[in-house]
């Protein structure tokens, strides 16, 4: 199984569809579109008729009846076996849900239908579908105009559309993709307990953390130790750890080369650098995405970040220098303002080079 947005599981598997007759919904997929089509140049006609009769034009309990309930039957919704696993017009607190799907007395799905062509990314009606399915205690809403069907997951955190789960349209989607969506929320899935959001992997959760782990990750990688060896083999020595700081390394003379990774877009990179590491000794800066580093003075550097004695120059811990390099050379940049340029092509080092 893989996971979708917000860490719901996707279906792969042929016994989660197994419950949906595959012929019968492709032939109702295909009845849907040739309606939709058919009300879509009724409605064009319409909107070229500024006088006489116009024809009867599709609304949203047509929808419900004629696009969408035919659909649920086939997953297992109300049919004569349990009818009251779906409920049409289901009161609720705030209004009523057009369709409801019970496992048990217990909603699980709620429906909001819309007229044909109605914009489903609005926020006030993924809102509208939400609240209803909040009330009724359901942990997915659905909404649908008959073509285009979205499924969000009421209690995730963030802004309704954000809690987007899965979508499909039915005008230009596969029979594939509407056997796994369709049947991600069918009957036998819900008695089965299955239609659940899981917490995503531990790596997905917060970006932040993934980026700073993967950042930590990096001193331990092969690349690292490459540049590592490349260091060594530029001051024509051996590096050795200092104690209790994991990115700084020591000549034998004591000199302190302190590791500054970096990743960043193509012909760019950034990194973070403490005020307190400006003060002696020499900085690697490595660019993680591709095979470029600059050993540099900290001295020489300090120049540039800190300039002259200024209250911000002061104020600030750390500094953000940004290197940019092209066929004309390389040029730093700080996160104030653009300087002099700095040519870093003596201390740059394609990997695997001195």
């Amino acid at each position: 199984m893989a996971y979708t947005h917000h860490g719901v599981m996707k279906i792969t598997d042929a016994t989660s569809q197994a419950n949906i007759d595959l012929v019968a919904l492709n032939a109702e997929i295909s009845a849907i579109r040739a309606y939709a089509s058919r009300h879509l140049k009724v409605r064009a006609k319409n909107a070229d008729r500024s006088k006489g009769r116009r024809e009867r034009h599709l609304n949203e309990p047509q929808v419900a009846m004629v696009m969408v309930q035919p659909i649920l039957n086939l997953m297992g919704w109300g049919t004569r076996d349990d009818p009251d696993s779906l409920w049409r017009e289901l009161a609720l607190p705030n209004g009523q849900a057009d369709f409801a799907c019970l496992v048990d007395k217990e909603v699980k799905v709620t429906i909001e239908c819309k007229n044909l062509g109605v914009n489903l990314r609005d926020e006030k009606v993924v809102t509208q579908a939400g609240c209803y399915a909040f009330a009724a205690g359901a942990p997915f809403a659905v909404l649908t105009d008959g073509l285009v069907w979205a499924i969000y997951s009421t209690f995730s955190k963030g802004r309704p559309l954000e809690k987007l789960v899965r979508k499909i349209d039915l005008s230009i989607c596969s029979i594939d993709d509407a056997m796994e969506f369709f049947g991600f929320w069918n009957k036998a899935r819900a008695v089965a307990g299955e239609i659940r959001v899981s917490r995503p992997p531990t790596s997905a959760r917060k970006a932040r953390g993934r980026k700073a782990k993967r950042r930590r990750a990096s001193l331990n990688s092969p690349t690292f130790s490459k540049h590592v060896a490349l260091v060594e083999l530029s001051i024509g020595g051996t590096l050795r750890p200092v104690e209790n700081a994991r990115n700084t390394f020591e000549t034998s003379t004591g000199v302190r080369v302190r590791f500054c990774l970096s990743s960043g877009k193509k012909g760019a990179a950034m990194f973070n650098i403490g005020r307190e590491y400006l003060n002696g000794g020499m900085l690697f800066l490595a660019h993680e995405g591709c095979e470029h580093g600059w050993l540099v003075p900290a001295d020489k550097l300090s120049e540039y970040l800190l300039g002259a004695s200024t209250a911000e120059s002061s104020a600030r811990k750390t500094w953000t220098p940004r290197v940019s390099w092209s066929e004309e050379g390389d040029v730093l940049w700080t996160n104030r303002e653009a300087f002099k340029t700095l040519s870093l092509t003596a201390h740059r080092h394609p990997v695997g080079h001195a």
